[in-house]
Parts: C-alpha cells; structure tokens; sequence
C-alpha cells in the first residue's frame, strides 16, 4: 500500500477534493479537531457519489450476508444513560428507544421505527448518510464551510423533513457547539 501514516496533505495530495474554508473564504490547512481519542475514519476521503452508492450498498446488504447486515440494526452500545450523549445529559426527549452504536453504525428508534446512521466532520466539513431500513428512506448530505456540523442538520430538516435523525444531534450540539 505504501502508506506510512493516516493523515494527508489536502492541498498537495488531493488537489482534486473540495477543501474546507473558512468564514472569510480561504482554504484551511489543519482541519481535524483536537481530540483525546483515536478515530479510524479521521479524514476519510469520498466522493458525494461514492458515499450513495455505499449507502444504496448497505440498505441492499450487499456485499454481506443477512445474518452480518442485521448486526447494524442491533444495539451493541447502549447510549441512554452514557455520561456524554445520554438523553438525561443534553435537552433530548422523548429519549429515542433504542439509542446507542450498532456495528459501525449510530441507531435509534422512535414509535417501532429504526434510523441507522453514520457521519463524520471536522473544524470546516461535515457528511452523514442515514436511512430507515424498512422503508429504506434516507439521504446523505456533504457540507464544506464554517460549521459544517451545526449546518447538515438543519439541511437534513430542509431536504426531508419527516426524517426523525436530526433531534439527537440537534441537542448534542447545542450543548458541545454552542454558538459563541
């Protein structure tokens, strides 16, 4: 593979990627949040197209077996008491049932119905791809600029407004990001 480390040089690997700006508009050269953990998909790079097909990919279980696909809908870590994202920790009710990290996923229900979730972001961009199993209705939304992770749910409340993702983030953040 060649590659001796997880980062990379935007501006001189990647010439072709969209990069992440500012509020003034100029190109940022560190993008990653300062963080007391490791993240296996810090800076993965994508494209918006890539990320559908990946997303049509997992609602179809493809490429894997029925027995690995249900493993993203059941909850392995549950989040409602945890002392960062618990329900009783930021302004979130009613408490989605169930509310925690599956395989590789981030679930929760509200009334019966299941959302399955992913996304990532950094200081300048935010991405999330999400979708209801059984209806397999979802979408994923790409954000480049200034508080990109305060944005994409408000974009997500634009584009589709019966979704159900948005509450649990909303609240996060305004607890984590609140405006200055």
């Amino acid at each position: 593979m060649g590659h001796t480390t997880n980062s990379h040089d935007v501006a001189r690997n990647f010439t072709h990627v969209v990069r992440p700006v500012d509020s003034e508009g100029e190109f940022l050269e560190e993008t990653s949040f300062e963080t007391d953990y490791w993240s296996a998909a810090d800076d993965l790079f994508t494209t918006v197209d890539d990320y559908a097909a990946f997303l049509i990919a997992t609602m179809n279980n493809t490429p894997v077996d029925e027995s690995s696909a249900v493993l993203r809908e059941q909850l392995q870590t549950d989040l409602t008491n945890n002392q960062i994202w618990g329900c009783d920790q930021v302004d979130l009710s009613p408490c989605p049932a169930p509310y925690g990290h599956s395989v590789g996923w981030f679930v929760f229900g509200y009334n019966g119905e299941l959302v399955v979730h992913h996304g990532g972001n950094d200081v300048s961009e935010g991405a999330i791809g999400y979708f209801d199993p059984k209806t397999r209705d979802g979408g994923i939304v790409f954000i480049n600029g200034p508080k990109g992770l305060q944005m994409w749910p408000k974009v997500v409340e634009l584009i589709d407004p019966k979704q159900r993702v948005t509450a649990v983030f909303e609240a996060l953040i305004a607890k984590y990001f609140a405006e200055d």
